[in-house]
This record gives structure tokens, C-alpha cells and sequence, in this order.
């Protein structure tokens, strides 16, 4: 089986929110709306894995993975060998641990 990072996207969102609150104007202090801006970056990894039959060299199953916001790969790798193997019990490439 091999596996590895294919590419890490940084996905950025912007919206406008409102909130209410004083004010300075010509005339005084007064209350109103207000618009400011909220910005977040996700980081989104891909990652492939690929199982290949030895003898013929061929590539049997194959799967891409996503994970967001990813911390390290030594945290992150349990999680995500455990989604693989699942995927390979599913596909009957595994059987369940008795």
C-alpha cells in the first residue's frame, strides 16, 4: 500500500456581519449598525492511498481522503488509518478483527 499528502488547499471565506452599536456623527453621539468584516482560512489536506496487488503490479483499490484543518501528521494518522481501513473492510479487501 502506498499513501501520501497530495496537496494541502487553503480555502479562505469572507462574509459581513452586523451588530449594533454608538456612534460620533455631526450631531452627536447616536446608536446605529454597524457592517464589519469576518474573515477564515480553512486548510484542507488530500490525501491519496493506493493498494496494489503484488504479483501483477497492478493497483486494486485506490481512495482519496480529506481532512480539514490538519495539526500534525503524527496526530492525525490514527484517525486517518482508521478511515482507511474501514474503507478496505467495507470494499471486502479486509476482514473485521474477531
Amino acid at each position: 500500500m502506498a499513501g501520501g499528502w497530495l496537496r494541502v488547499d487553503t480555502q479562505t471565506t469572507v462574509w459581513t456581519a452586523v451588530m449594533p452599536g454608538p456612534g460620533f456623527g455631526w450631531h452627536g453621539f447616536y446608536s446605529g449598525w454597524y457592517a464589519y468584516w469576518q474573515v477564515t482560512q480553512t486548510q484542507i489536506a488530500v490525501i491519496e492511498t493506493t493498494l496494489f496487488d503484488v504479483r501483477s503490479q497492478r493497483i486494486v483499490w485506490s481512495a482519496t481522503s480529506e481532512t480539514i484543518n490538519p495539526s500534525s501528521v503524527q496526530k492525525d494518522a490514527p484517525g486517518f488509518a482508521d478511515v482507511i481501513l474501514a474503507s478496505l473492510r467495507k470494499d471486502d479487501f479486509l476482514h473485521a478483527s474477531r
